[in-house]
Order: C-alpha cells, then sequence, then structure tokens
C-alpha cells in the first residue's frame, strides 16, 4: 500500500505488479476470504488494481468505528511493555 501512497510506477513495488501478486501474501482469514468466499471474476478485478483491493478488503474486515474504539479502550500498555521494546532494541 505504500507503493500507491509514494506514486510508484516502475519496478517491483509497481502498483501494478504489487497488485498481481498481492494474493501470494495473504493468509489466515484473508487467504480463506480469498480462496473460498469470493468469485472468480471478483479475483480476476482485485489483479486489475490495488484500488480494487483496498475497497474489498475494506469491505470484508472493516470492523464499526465502536467496535474499534472498545477493542482500542481494552488495550493496555505498561511500563513493563517499554522496557521489553528496550531492550529489544539495544
Amino acid at each position: 500500500m505504500k507503493a500507491k501512497a509514494a506514486g510508484v510506477t516502475n519496478g517491483p513495488f509497481a502498483t501494478t505488479v504489487f497488485a498481481l501478486q498481492l494474493d501470494q501474501c495473504l493468509n489466515g482469514k484473508a487467504e480463506v476470504w480469498y480462496t473460498n468466499e469470493i468469485s472468480n471474476n471478483t479475483r480476476a478485478g482485485l489483479k486489475a488494481s490495488i484500488e480494487n483491493w483496498c475497497m474489498e478488503l475494506e469491505i470484508r474486515f472493516r470492523i464499526s468505528p465502536g467496535l474499534a474504539l472498545e477493542k482500542l479502550e481494552r488495550l493496555k500498555y505498561t511500563i513493563g511493555d517499554v522496557r521489553v521494546s528496550e531492550t529489544k532494541i539495544a
């Protein structure tokens, strides 16, 4: 998706090349969705552009803002988490 934001048009990270190969990066629920839940026509359309990928993935996996806020509020990030991160970096 960074290729889209950066406007990359050439090379292995060009948006058109990326759209053709993105299915190979899927795993878990996204892989099941791609393999079993969408039609062949939709799969072909995804390979046409990054925009199509973004749209279809958002339709399938976007959660409601209320649920997202609820999940965010349940997260805890403690001083201990910071210390663990610092030791991994050092």
